[in-house]
């Protein structure tokens, strides 16, 4: 199957849906990243031809790396999206001094400064709601077996992952295709970076956000040098990485 064709077949999959469920409202969440740009795109060109409101939402976490913000306000302007930014009522770095630092058994930041956002967010709108996400099975081990639909006591909406069969590879070529510029932290650190936390990074990312963007990364070693009994912001496989480790791998290679 072509990308013409995965594309043309996830836009009439969502029509169905959204009619299949009768929403009024269609909420895309556009992170920054390949996936949300594609699932965002489809849930678009499927709404032209329905009359529900559309609304692309992008969730300011008070710790996305510099360029995210510009980058997804950019490309909304280019796509003609009506764009909403919103975010949570304490910043990222408060709540760290507060709760610590995320980890994967301690995943507090998704809920803080993700979900209650966006729960608060969609009450402005009335039911039956649709929040279109860019999942895909494919993406990591851990989102194997996410489900395409499912609904969210807490949103009050129904949630749908229009891309969540489609390849990374097939991803790619579909932007190319299209000609939307690719989100420069890519290039720079490996991922989008909507929001770096801590959770579920690695070695490799920790160093590169370090060396790509020295005065963000400095907030995090400052905030380190505040936990007591020698905490840490990062944690991979068990272990404490202490962040104050990489300003000073970095200045050795000066």
């Amino acid at each position: 199957m072509s990308v013409e064709e995965l594309l043309s077949k996830s836009v009439t999959n969502t029509v169905r849906y959204i009619k299949r469920k009768k929403a009024k409202t269609v909420i895309a969440m556009f992170s920054g990243g390949k996936d949300s740009l594609v699932s965002t795109y489809v849930a678009n060109e499927a709404c032209k031809s329905l009359d529900v409101k559309f609304k692309v939402v992008f969730i300011d976490t008070t710790c996305a790396l510099p360029n995210t913000i510009e980058y997804v306000k950019d490309v909304c302007v280019l796509m003609g999206w009506d764009l909403q930014i919103i975010k949570p009522k304490q910043s990222f770095w408060e709540l760290v001094l507060k709760n610590g630092a995320p980890s994967p058994r301690r995943r507090w930041c998704c809920k803080e400064l993700k979900l209650k956002p966006l729960w608060n967010y969609l009450k402005a709108y009335n039911p039956p709601r649709i929040v279109i996400l860019g999942l895909r099975n494919g993406e990591s081990y851990r989102r194997k077996k996410i489900k395409k639909s499912w609904f969210s006591k807490d949103a009050q909406a129904w949630i749908y992952n229009p891309i969540i069969d489609w390849s990374e590879g097939e991803v790619l070529v579909f932007i190319n295709k299209m000609k939307i510029p690719v989100n420069p932290n890519y290039s720079k650190v490996g991922f989008a970076g909507d929001c770096f936390c801590g959770c579920f990074t690695t070695l490799d990312k920790i160093k590169r956000t370090a060396e790509a963007y020295p005065e963000f990364f400095m907030k995090i070693v400052e905030i380190e040098q505040k936990f007591r009994s020698g905490g840490t912001f990062f944690y991979i496989a068990g272990k404490k990485i202490r962040a104050s480790d990489f300003i000073q791998i970095n200045r050795q290679n000066e």
